[in-house]
């Protein structure tokens, strides 16, 4: 394979990979949300269904936002109770 050819295919296979990640990211992302989307609504066994197919590092992720999330509001509340 010419050397224009070779750096061509290491081009294209260095897009997909980064498109892969990115689709990736966005499966988490999406998860996430619909995750919530069943916690809003109180439905525990549905959440229990997508916590369940979440990897231990998106769980770890998942975990700590969510600390984050209800600190700050937490936070909110009893600043607005003041």
């Amino acid at each position: 394979m010419p050397d224009h050819e070779q750096q061509w295919a290491r081009q294209l296979h260095d897009v997909a990979n980064t498109l892969q990640e990115g689709f990736a990211q966005a499966g988490r992302v999406f998860s996430t949300q619909h995750a919530m989307g069943w916690a809003f609504r109180g439905t525990v066994e549905r959440v229990e269904d997508v916590v369940g197919s979440m990897s231990p590092d998106h769980l770890r992720q998942v975990s700590a936002a969510a600390a984050l999330l209800g600190d700050a509001a937490d936070q909110e509340l009893g600043r607005r109770a003041s």
